[in-house]
């Protein structure tokens, strides 16, 4: 009695091609071998007479054992990408500190005063000690449910039309361009650095482009006298004041 694989020898044969192509690699639980013992070793330097700031940073240095193990079983293409995903990870963690010394703050020094009373009084006409947070927490409530209430109805009913009846035509058109400008904004305001754009200044070709956008899109007015495409005038659209000049260098051009 004979045994045959039941394999074709044709997937065999591509098996073994792909094994070629692949080259070596290091096996699954390698990764999760390196950081565990990376992670052991950081608690109990941290426990010991190393102290936290020793022993975090000597398991930090003992994870780049794997980038290492990976140049000698795998090649350099595959160490390099093993090295920059550890050190994404490394900034990743870096900056969770900061945080975590705020959370930290914050409940070390504020479950002491929790109460019944610092959650349900407010600090109106409170000079001194006593009151609570009761403001603060209506304050926020109201203003998140307002903004709520006014702004995921228009967002979902916008995102509906864009894509089940705006097919590409000019109001829709015009909808995306002031959502990819007000995005961009918003991601600069998200920066944190001090910068709240309010002002976008275009050449006169591409400021024209954009109001005919936001006319076709009826957001600006199209037969009056006041159009912008009429009287020049920069308006004030979705919060941005729409500037024309005829002084912004062009490509190629100092």
């Amino acid at each position: 009695m004979t045994t045959t694989d039941p394999r074709p020898q044709r997937d065999r044969d591509a098996e073994e091609l792909l094994s070629s192509l692949r080259g070596n690699t290091l096996p699954l639980w390698a990764p999760r071998v390196v950081v565990g013992i990376a992670a052991t070793v950081a608690v109990l330097g941290a426990l010991s007479s190393l102290g936290i700031v020793r022993g975090v940073l000597l398991g930090w240095l003992l994870t780049f054992a794997l980038p290492i193990w990976s140049r000698v079983v795998e090649g350099s293409r595959k160490a390099t990408d093993r090295l920059v995903t550890l050190l994404v990870y490394s900034a990743f963690g870096l900056a969770l500190i900061p945080l975590g010394s705020i959370i930290w703050t914050v409940f070390s020094r504020g479950l002491s005063v929790m109460s019944g009373e610092f959650l349900t009084f407010s600090m109106r006409n409170v000079v001194g000690e006593g009151g609570g947070i009761y403001h603060a927490i209506m304050g926020t409530l109201l203003i998140t449910g307002a903004a709520t209430l006014i702004s995921v109805p228009i967002g979902l009913f916008t995102a509906i039309y864009i894509v089940e009846y705006g097919d590409g035509n000019r109001v829709s058109k015009g909808i995306r361009f002031l959502v990819d400008v007000m995005t961009a904004r918003a991601q600069i305001i998200a920066l944190n650095q001090g910068y709240d754009p309010d002002t976008v200044v275009l050449d006169d070709v591409r400021w024209a482009y954009a109001m005919a956008k936001f006319v076709g899109a009826g957001l600006t007015s199209r037969e009056s006298q006041t159009a912008p495409l009429l009287t020049g005038d920069f308006p004030t659209i979705g919060g941005m004041r729409w500037l024309a000049t005829p002084n912004i260098p062009t490509a190629g051009v100092a």
